[in-house]
């Protein structure tokens, strides 16, 4: 697990923002450190007493008691107890452009961008599995309009997915329609790729346009083959 996290945070470090994450990376960093020492004495036959726990991974309340004065309790805010306080996207312009034309189409509630990311979101039905959904994606060279497959349990869609690569080609002369066999470990996207020339418009509607195309087919699929999430 901690090696899957390690790949995983390589890939999302130009997308975090460092001083949001400071904490979270800093546990994650003293939890690999203290994992491997542990290994590194299993390894040797030894086990790591508490003391040098305290002192090589954490801070030691047990050598700096504190003996002075309490604070003051601080009343909680009266509408709540805390808040929450987010970080702004750093869209590039031109996805941003392509997101806002996007909602002037006016899609139905359920294939309204979803996330906060500044590189891409998520659109699709709310029964649909979440490994399984379209998505605006910022290339940087370009936006991608795509559907994706990303876990074994939708991969049972792939031979559907897969053949829109060329039976949609023709209804998208402006972009690049193609499959992506190698996306996220092998179980694949459709992509239909318009370059920074295009126009956000014209982006936008080859959203829509792949979705009017593909929807109903693979929602067949994912009811067929008992995949539908259940609200709860």
């Amino acid at each position: 697990m901690l090696n899957e996290i390690n790949c995983t945070l390589a890939e999302w470090l130009p997308h975090l923002s460092f001083t949001d994450c400071f904490l979270s990376l800093g546990h994650f960093r003293r939890a690999a450190s203290l994992w491997g020492r542990l290994e590194d004495l299993r390894i040797e036959g030894q086990t790591l007493q508490r003391n040098m726990v305290l002192r090589e991974y954490t801070f030691d309340f047990d050598r700096h008691p504190w003996n002075g004065p309490a604070p003051a309790p601080k009343p909680p805010p009266q509408k709540a107890i805390y808040e929450v306080a987010w970080s702004q996207p750093n869209l590039r312009e031109m996805f941003g452009a392509v997101l806002d034309a996007y909602i002037q189409t006016m899609p139905p509630h359920a294939f309204l961008p979803r996330g906060r990311f500044d590189h891409f979101r998520r659109i699709g039905p709310t029964h649909w599995p979440r490994s399984l959904h379209y998505e605006l994606l910022d290339h940087g060279s370009g936006i991608g309009v795509e559907l994706h497959i990303e876990s074994d349990d939708v991969e049972g869609l792939k031979p559907i997915v897969r053949a829109f690569a060329s039976d949609l080609r023709p209804n998208f002369p402006e972009a690049r329609v193609l499959w992506d066999d190698r996306w996220y470990k092998d179980r694949g996207r459709l992509v239909v790729f318009f370059p920074n020339a295009a126009p956000p418009a014209l982006i936008a509607a080859g959203a829509r346009l792949l979705i009017d195309l593909t929807y109903h087919e693979v929602d067949r699929a994912v009811k067929a083959l008992g995949l539908a999430v259940t609200a709860t």
